[in-house]
């Protein structure tokens, strides 16, 4: 490949990269919104978002390391994570 071409490869790489950026800033303003709609199936004419809401507990295992041989059960901790999942129709499904 000639440096010509490399520049040029790396060039439409970079911009392509500032687009991607603006993309997805615009996007999590997006997911905001849908995520502020609540839980459950949201559609439109291109396809549907579902927003759920899930918990998990960890073991903190810094405090547990600091406190080894106590009861396990204070070193608990529970955090709460929200998915959108993106569903794209195709053909005549709406």
């Amino acid at each position: 490949m000639k440096d010509s071409e490399i520049r040029e490869l790396v060039d439409h790489y970079v911009s392509i990269d500032e687009e991607i950026k603006k993309l997805e800033k615009k996007r999590d303003k997006m997911k905001e919104q849908i995520i502020a709609l609540g839980e459950g199936a949201h559609r439109s004419n291109l396809g549907s978002v579902s927003v759920t809401l899930s918990q998990r507990t960890l073991l903190d295992q810094k405090a547990l390391k600091e406190a080894y041989g106590e009861a396990l059960a204070p070193y608990f901790k529970t955090s709460s994570s929200i998915t959108v999942r993106v569903t794209v129709f195709e053909g005549d499904e709406e």
